[in-house]
């Protein structure tokens, strides 16, 4: 290679010839680079110096960098020096000058020399050329550092795997540097010969087999190097990896050799669903494989039942046809042979690439056969007079299922509903038939199997029944049976009688007849009365004229009842009654007579009331058209005469009190004038108490007239005033008084079945004479029913308190057979509505409201027209009142009827009357409110709890009588057996009375489940839940009955509940349809409901005509919530009760410490078994005695929240606290389920709270609570419950109207065939379960998305609203954005817009009252008044004396304050109104002996207080001495300054009023009042907190303080005049502080402790408490338990007084009869002097 060098280095690049310089120029140059170098070696060592060639840069010459041409072409720039004679050396000058372009400019030229001459240089260029030499110095270099090759397995030797190439970098011209050869370093061996496998080309480096039959299985890649090596012996390697390719050499495997599985039989009559029964697997060495799988044809039983699909490796066998448990052959099972093939060469065909195995399938039985009836259809003919209890047919199913093993229940619908059926099938009647019935003739009834399976299936068999007649029915006399006749008429003909019958002629059971006089007849009816029978009359059926055989005389006889005996062809007779009625003829003249009117006025009364006809002596009473009625002398102004009839009208302006009216008939026939005729009109005033307490008697057969006939208010008498006494009688109490409020007319027609051979006409039974007259038969639809009248009367005790009205029910209920026997009559003691309801078929919708306190008065009147001598004794048209008129007597009432509200609308604000169980209606800036003791509930003080012994029971108010009724409650028991309610009869009744079944509805737990029986329709029902509800844990149970059916369900369906739509809910629910829709309608019963047991023996089934009769165990254990059509009752205030108590004893003492473990505040819920404290709306704490912290949200706000814990799925309840203005909507919380399918809301809409449910964004279910807005800026509890399906929300006490529950598994009713067949597909939307999200599935306040960056629509803000302790399951989720944002249950993560606190703005910013009046923000809502406490009397405000309104509870004293007032508490009670027990409070184990130490330390500070007091006392005295005018002021701090001294004056008041005596010993002047007083305990406390009890300490006794005045410092002043005589040594004896008791008197067990309460009071907005006046209170409280000697020196106090003396008595002593409570009523006064 050619070289070219200059003075630097250039690669031209030219390949040209003209670019290569001459051979003879490359010579020149060569030479001429010698010399060069040769003179510069010399200079070097010349100058000693070695810098020459180090300094020099010279570039590495390679011959690879051009890799394009066999040769580069360099330039080198050279040079020549030309040295002067002159010059020692040119490059030791410093005045060389470099040619900047030169490129030599930068050489170093130091190597030539140091010398200090300056020297010219010559300088010459000249191109050099220079060939670079190849050299073996690259290695050969494979491309890729590891190569893959693949060669198929099982293959010879010599198959090619890969060729492999390296490269040389070196010239491959220059010899055989770049020859490359190839072998293999490493190679594979093969395990049996130990032959390489492997081998190599070594120029072309073609890889190859060395062996053959090389097995992918066994070993499926070799790892082998190569080498490849240059000709200088340079090596480079790498790594072949080479691959065996699959060939299908292997037979594929399945990995059992016997496969079983069990699959359920194919659901009815198919196709199969082609589901996978069995998944098969296989295995193969060999990768590439597509297997197939397959039955064998003909290998086994069942083989063309199944098919295999091949999908990837697995096979999957499923069925072709359906498989039937029920055949014998396919329930041994299957077995068959399947086989598989990797698709390897040959197929099927070849056994290599083909395996077997065998598969056995057993078979599930499904309950998917419906039970077979071995006939679907049976007639049968029965007589009508078929005993009960016979059997008419049976009709047996079969349910192939489970071999059929699995039982079948029977239900029978139709047949007149008079038809069961046994557990056989067997059909049999539970009642007679009645062939004269509706539709008698024929009957069909559809039996219905149901088996016991999941879901269970039914099948339907019919039977038909004809009934043949007997001759049951006996004839009876067609119209007219009512003859008139004018007295004194000779003997005449009346008419003539035809009769008719029910029966079947061509069976001989009619005509002809035969009609005669009965023989019953009376021989004045025998005389006067002739009956001659025509066999030809009525077409050849016979008949009878009437004949009168001589003249009658009305004054005798105002009517014949003649008794007609009807006979049948069959034999088969009855007596039926005729009338024949007197018409009058005047032929008496009038005499001089007198009559009393009663009048009974209720305070509705706005008419004039009706008070009878003006009565003279006349026997005729049809003469009115003769006679005429006048007044004597001046008419009364508030009564009226009607002139032509001589009836008396009395004013609404009535008032009570007697009235002397007198009045003249004339009778212009006898010529008769002014004939005297006095009235004395008694008018008594009804009250509101004495209706409400009135109970009604219905007496059978009798009409007022009778009833009232010779019995007056006074003196009793008749059959009225034996009844009385019989009540008094019975009742057993110490009677003062018996009312009779009502009388009235009262004839019903009611439902009636074959019930016995007697039928009342009249009230003279006739008795069938014909032996085939069954024993139980109905009374004939055309008898008129028998008359009957209705009596209410109250009962007062001695005392004046009136009986219960419930309770008198009961009692006279018990006790009817007494009544019955006093008055000779028929006694129902039951509420007439019911009755009424059943008579006109409608609902208490129909029934008319009355403004009498519940009470209708406006029945219609009963008017016979035919009669006109009724018209004194019916009832009155115009005016809801009834008219007992019997000539001398009148008596006017109002007809009473308790109206029966389905749903009844209890009001939030009170009446002094409404409060129950103690509490008190006090007035309040929101309206009345009852303020309610500790264990009470609501608006009204509800008592919801109640326990019993085992051996009690309790009565509340009667069901009403509406459909539908629900009713639910709670239940805590471990008692097997247990009566829970009965609402049924209170006595037995013979079978010989009984027309129909007495209804009942009996709710009872047999053998730990629980069960319904209603009784009183066509068939009775039976429901059961095989549910254990005697575990000791709260059970729920709801029952609904409507006009489809019954239902029974517990626990709200919320466990073991799941969203399939096959679901069976028969776990928890149990639902029955009526045979006949007007069974509803039959099963009322006017008595009291009984809880817990019964206050009579146990009724017999057979008496009243049940299938069962309820059992009689008592309940052991506690019932709760019982709520009846929505409403709760309180169950605190029983009307009777017998070993029960209110409240769950049981469960109060569960929980931690016993009873009062919770606070006052808390509840002990959870059952016996995980008891556990619930605190009240708005408290927290283990105690509850922690206010919740609200938030308040502002616009557009959010609160985004977490749960540390996971809700149940089934039973979700939230409760949050809500208070707002308005009519607000938006969203208040939002419950997510982790799918985010299903969620719960809690929403306003317009003020209204509503719950909803949602899946997939479609809503399921939706309930408001329309009736109680929530705008009215009030904190209000909103409470939702998730049970499955069901959800129930509620606002508050959830009482009333303030609740609204969805129960779809309660009231869902089908057919009995569909709902056995779908289960609880009834249903339209299924709730899907809900997997609660702990971490970002609940929001509250706000609509997010799911960015969290919006909200809901802007009309949809909570804005100015407040929440507060929202509970999720029972457990408290934070809502505060405070520092502490978790809870164990929960944290905040996220929120927006949220203020913690509820304060609201300022609203009387800019609003201005006029004077006396001031503006009060009344949150939100400015409202100009006096403000709290205060009222406008005229033109100025004053203080409203609380203390009128009596509220404080338990005994506790009240003192009215300027404003408000307080309660002194007595001993064991404390609350703001004494409303709470101090038992509640737990023991604290040291709390005895510290009660010890605290009494010690209060006597030692009552000696104190004495010695101090007295030593005051004498300074005091000496005080008098001072001048006139020494300095007498009274300062803002509540002291009063006389001179020198201070004197704190501090009272408590009460006491007995003061007497003449005693008014001169009051100290106090005129204008001292007791606000002041009062006003001044609270001067060194200006933080008062209403909260009164110190649990810890349990105090005894308690003062509240409300509402502290701000200017009481300043009312303290007019305490200065007369401050000179406030105190005298009559306070306190000097040397005797009565600090001791008697043994045996004085204060109760534990009353010691209450020296250890501080006395505190609560703040409105804040959570701390503060001690007032501790010290003082801890010795007043000792006064108040200790007894007080008989010369005591302790001055009687006087209460609040306009007057008071200026001196006190030395001596005052106090009774010894002086109980420590009235003690504590008065007043104790002390002054104490300050230093």
């Amino acid at each position: 290679m050619n070289k070219t060098t200059n003075s630097y280095i250039t690669d031209t690049g030219d390949k040209s010839e003209t670019a290569k310089p001459s051979s003879a120029y490359r010579d020149n140059l060569s030479n001429e680079a010698n010399q060069i170098e040769s003179e510069m070696r010399t200079n070097y060592q010349r100058g000693g110096k070695k810098k020459g060639l180090q300094s020099r840069k010279v570039k590495r010459l390679k011959r690879e960098d051009d890799e394009q041409s066999s040769e580069n072409h360099y330039e080198l720039g050279s040079f020549g020096i030309d040295v002067g004679c002159d010059d020692e050396y040119p490059y030791n000058s410093k005045n060389v000058t470099v040619d900047p372009s030169d490129p030599w400019a930068n050489t170093d030229l130091s190597a030539y020399g140091s010398g200090g001459r300056i020297g010219r240089v010559h300088l010459a260029e000249a191109i050099v050329t220079i060939v670079v030499k190849d050299i073996n110095d690259n290695p050969p270099v494979f491309p890729n550092a590891t190569m893959f090759g693949e060669v198929q397995e099982n293959g010879p030797v010599d198959l090619s795997v890969v060729a492999v190439s390296a490269w040389d970098a070196d010239d491959a011209n220059e010899g055989h540097n770049a020859e490359i050869t190839y072998s293999i370093e490493k190679n594979s061996v093969h395990e049996t010969t130990g032959e390489n496998i492997f081998k190599i080309d070594h120029r072309t480096g073609l890889i190859s087999t060395a062996v053959c039959c090389l097995d992918r299985e066994s070993t499926p890649e070799y790892h082998i190097q190569v080498v490849a090596t240059d000709g200088g012996g340079l090596t480079g390697s790498g790594t072949v990896i080479v691959r065996l390719v699959d060939v299908n050499d292997n037979s594929p495997r399945l990995a059992k050799k016997m496969w079983e599985v069990d699959v359920d039989e194919t659901w009815g009559s198919g196709p199969p669903d082609n589901e996978t029964l069995l998944e098969i697997s296989v295995s193969d060495k060999d990768m590439s494989n597509y297997f197939s799988y397959r039955v064998v044809e003909e290998s086994g039983w069942g083989w063309a039942h199944f098919g295999i699909r091949s999908y990837g490796n697995s096979g999957y066998l499923y069925a072709l046809k359906n498989l039937d448990y029920e055949d014998e052959m396919q329930r041994k099972g299957f077995k068959f042979m399947i086989q598989v093939t990797d698709k390897g060469r040959g197929g099927w065909l070849d056994s290599r690439h083909l395996d077997s195995a065998w598969v056995k399938v057993h078979l599930h039985d499904l309950n998917d056969n419906p039970p077979k009836f071995r006939r679907h259809h049976a007639h049968v003919t029965v007589r009508e007079d078929t005993k009960p209890g016979t059997r008419l047919a049976t009709l047996t199913a079969h349910d192939p299922d489970m071999g059929g093993k699995q039982g079948i229940k029977y239900h029978v619908v139709g047949g007149w509903g008079a038809l069961t059926v046994d557990e056989t099938g067997a059909i049999a009647l539970w009642r007679y038939l009645d062939r004269e019935a509706n539709d008698g003739a024929i009957g069909t009834a559809k039996v219905i199997a149901v088996d016991s399976g999941q879901p269970p299936l039914t099948s339907t068999a019919t039977l038909t029944i004809s009934v043949t007649d007997v001759n049951d029915c006996p004839p009876r006399l067609l119209h007219p049976t009512v003859f008139h006749v004018i007295e004194n008429t000779p003997p005449a003909l009346l008419g003539v009688l035809t009769a008719t019958d029910q029966d079947v002629w061509a069976m001989g059971h009619g005509p002809p007849f035969n009609l005669s006089l009965a023989p019953s007849n009376q021989p004045q009816i025998t005389a006067h009365v002739n009956v001659k029978f025509i066999s030809y009359l009525d077409s050849g059926r016979g008949g009878a004229e009437v004949w009168i055989k001589e003249p009658l005389d009305r004054e005798q006889n105002r009517e014949l009842l003649v008794g007609i005996l009807l006979t049948d062809a069959g034999g088969l007779s009855v007596t039926q009654n005729i009338r024949i009625i007197v018409d009058d003829v005047n032929d008496n003249p009038m005499k001089p007579a007198s009559k009393i009117v009663y009048l009974w006025k209720t305070q509705s009364g706005n008419s004039e009331s009706p008070l009878g006809r003006v009565y003279v002596d006349d026997p005729d009473d049809w003469d009115i058209k003769d006679k005429s009625y006048h007044w004597l002398g001046q008419p009364h102004p508030i009564f009226s005469l009607n002139t032509e009839d001589g009836n008396i009208f009395a004013s609404s302006q009535v008032r009570e009190g007697r009235y002397e009216l007198q009045f003249a008939v004339s009778d212009d026939f006898w010529g008769q004038q002014m004939v005297p005729a006095n009235v004395t009109v008694i008018v008594r005033q009804l009250t509101q108490e004495a209706l409400a307490h009135s109970t009604s008697i219905i007496l059978t057969p009798t009409n007022p007239k009778k009833l009232t006939s010779g019995w007056t208010p006074q003196r009793g008498g008749g059959v009225l005033g034996r009844l009385i006494e019989s009540v008094s009688e019975a009742v057993k109490e110490k009677v003062e008084n018996i009312e009779v409020t009502s009388v009235y007319d009262f004839t019903e027609q009611t439902r009636t079945y074959k019930s016995s051979t007697t039928v009342a006409t009249s009230g003279k039974p006739f008795t069938s004479s014909s032996s085939s007259y069954s024993s139980w038969h109905a009374a004939p639809s055309w008898l008129p029913s028998p008359p009957s009248a209705c009596v209410w009367i109250n009962v007062k005790e001695k005392g004046g308190d009136f009986i219960n009205p419930v309770k008198l029910q009961g009692i006279l209920g018990l006790h009817s057979s007494h009544l019955e026997k006093a008055t000779n009559l028929s006694v129902r003691v039951e509420n007439p509505i019911g009755v009424i309801n059943k008579q006109k078929g409608q609902e208490d919708s129909s029934v008319k409201e009355s403004s009498t306190d519940g009470f209708d008065t406006s029945s219609p009147a009963l008017v016979d027209s035919l009669d006109p001598s009724s018209a004194a004794s019916r009832a009155s048209i115009s005016l809801p009142l009834q008219v007992v008129d019997t000539n001398a007597t009148s008596l006017v009432t109002p007809r009473l009827t308790r109206a029966s509200r389905c749903h009844s609308h209890e009001p939030e604000t009170c009446t002094p009357a409404s409060c129950l169980n103690g509490g008190r209606c006090i007035k309040t800036q929101n309206g009345n409110r009852c303020v309610c003791p500790s264990g009470s509930w609501g608006y009204q003080c509800k008592i919801l709890t109640r326990s019993f012994k085992g051996s009690g029971f309790a009565w509340i108010q009667p069901l009403p009588s509406c459909v539908p009724t629900t009713v639910s409650f709670r239940v805590l028991t471990r008692k097997q057996d247990a009566l829970l309610l009965y609402a049924g009869p209170l006595v037995h009744y013979s079978q010989s009375s009984l027309s129909a079944p007495t209804p009942l509805l009996a709710l009872q737990v047999i053998e730990g489940n629980a069960q319904m029986i209603i009784e009183g329709g066509a068939a009775p029902l039976k429901l059961q839940v095989n549910r254990t509800v005697n575990d000791g844990n709260w059970h729920s149970i709801h029952t609904s009955i409507d006009n489809q059916g019954a239902s029974l369900m517990i626990d709200h369906c919320s466990e073991e509940w799941n969203s399939k739509l096959n679901h069976n809910d028969s776990h928890c629910v149990t639902r029955i349809q009526w045979r006949d829709p007007k069974d509803a309608e039959m099963w009322f019963n006017g008595s009291p409901i009984q809880l817990g047991g019964l206050a009579h023996s146990r009724p017999n089934s057979h008496d009243h005509g049940w299938k069962e009769a309820p059992i009689s165990q008592p309940l052991d254990g506690c019932f709760s919530h019982l709520v009846i059509n929505g409403q709760l009752m309180d169950l605190g205030e029983p009307a009777l009760s017998k070993d029960s108590v209110a409240g769950c004893l049981s469960q109060d003492t569960s929980c931690s410490y016993g009873l009062g473990a919770c606070g006052v505040r808390g509840t002990c819920v959870g059952g016996l078994n995980k008891p556990e404290c619930q605190c009240d709306p708005g408290w927290t704490g283990l105690k509850c005695d922690k206010r919740t912290r609200p938030v308040r949200l502002s616009s557009k706000s959010y609160i985004k929240l977490a749960l540390s814990f996971t809700p149940s799925s089934r039973g979700i309840t939230i409760q949050v606290r809500i208070r707002t203005r308005g009519r607000k909507s938006g969203l208040i919380l939002r419950f997510g389920s982790r799918n985010k399918i299903a969620n719960i809301s809690l929403r306003l809409q317009s003020g209204i709270a509503c719950a909803s449910i949602m899946n997939s964004e479609k809503l399921i279910k939706s309930a408001c609570i329309s009736g109680r807005p929530l705008g009215d800026g009030l904190w209000h509890t909103l409470k939702i419950e998730c049970h499955g399906h069901n959800m129930l929300i509620s606002v508050d006490d959830g009482d009333g109207i303030r609740q609204n529950n969805s129960l779809p598994s309660l009231n869902n009713h089908q057919s009995a065939t569909d709902r056995d067949q779908q289960g609880f597909a009834g249903l339209s939307n299924l709730l899907l379960p809900f997997e609660i999200d702990q971490d970002n599935r609940v929001t509250v306040g706000g609509n997010l998305d799911q960015e969290d960056t919006g909200l809901g629509p802007d009309d949809e803000d909570l804005e100015d609203t407040c929440l507060d302790d929202l509970r999720i399951s029972g457990h408290s989720i934070p809502l505060a954005p405070t520092t502490f944002n978790k809870t164990s249950w929960g944290e905040i993560i996220t929120f927006k817009g949220v203020e913690s606190g509820c304060k609201f703005r300022d609203a009387c910013k800019d609003v201005t009252c006029a004077s006396p009046l001031s503006c009060n923000n009344n949150w939100g809502r400015p409202i100009c008044s006096c403000g709290e406490g205060r009222h406008l009397s005229g033109r100025t405000c004053e203080d409203i004396d609380e203390c009128l309104w009596r509220p404080c509870l338990h005994g506790g004293s009240c003192y009215n304050a300027n404003p408000g007032f307080q309660c002194v508490c007595g001993p064991g009670y404390t609350g703001e109104y004494c409303q709470w027990n101090n038992h509640h409070f737990p023991a604290h184990p040291l709390a005895a002996p510290t009660a010890i130490a605290a009494v010690t330390l209060s006597l030692l500070l009552f000696v104190f207080v004495g010695v101090f007091i007295s030593f005051r006392l004498k300074r005091h005295w000496m005080s008098k001495k001072l001048p006139a005018d020494a300095d007498s002021t009274a300062r803002d701090d509540g002291t009063i300054s006389l001179g020198q001294e201070e004197i704190t004056i501090i009272e408590v008041k009460g006491g007995t009023e003061c007497g003449s005596r005693e008014e001169r010993s009051c100290h106090l002047k005129k204008e001292v009042s007791q606000d002041v007083i009062l006003e001044s305990i609270q001067l060194k406390s200006p933080k008062i907190q209403h909260y009164v009890q110190n649990e810890e300490k349990g105090s005894k006794s308690s003062i509240i303080f409300h509402q502290p005045d701000k200017e009481s410092s300043a009312k303290a002043a007019a305490l200065l005049e007369g401050s000179s005589n406030i105190l005298d040594d009559s306070v306190m004896a000097k040397d005797d502080l009565r600090a001791y008791a008697y043994e045996g008197d004085g204060s109760s067990a534990g009353s010691l402790s209450s020296a250890l309460s501080g006395l505190r009071v609560e703040q409105t907005e804040e959570w701390s408490t503060s001690p007032l006046v501790p010290a003082f209170l801890d010795v007043m409280d000792l006064l108040k338990n200790l007894p007080e000697a008989t010369n005591s020196s302790s001055p009687k106090l006087c209460p609040k007084t306009k007057e008071s003396s200026k001196t006190l008595p030395t001596q005052n002593p106090i009774k010894t009869s002086q109980q420590p409570e009235d003690v504590l009523k008065e007043k104790l006064s002390v002054t104490t002097a300050k230093t």
